[in-house]
């Protein structure tokens, strides 16, 4: 490579990641090497962005997912479990009464 396309593929590369994307995802990239394509490939990007449909960042896209955690029913019964005595109740302690008679 060149000077000056190995820096500009440097930028990239360190912009992709500042990003967010993956490794492996920057490597999957083919990039046009005729600014003619590079314009068509802009003008698309900007459709999809102004959708919404883009998908630029990628940092932490994993805890982005919904997961099902069940019922509300089922956090109230785990919890009711974990801090509450065997009946369900709270826990019960007898009352220290302190009398100056």
């Amino acid at each position: 490579m060149s000077g000056k396309r190995e820096q500009d593929t440097l930028a990239v590369v360190w912009i992709l990641a500042k990003l967010g994307w993956s490794n492996r995802r920057i490597a999957r990239l083919v990039l046009p090497s005729s600014h003619h394509t590079v314009n068509t490939y802009y003008e698309a990007a900007c459709e999809l962005a102004k959708d919404k449909k883009l998908p630029i960042f990628a940092k932490d896209g994993r805890r982005l997912r919904i997961s099902s955690v069940g019922k509300s029913s089922d956090v109230e019964y785990i919890d009711g479990k974990v801090n509450h005595g065997n009946c369900g109740g709270g826990k019960r302690v007898k009352p220290h009464i302190d009398d100056d008679d």
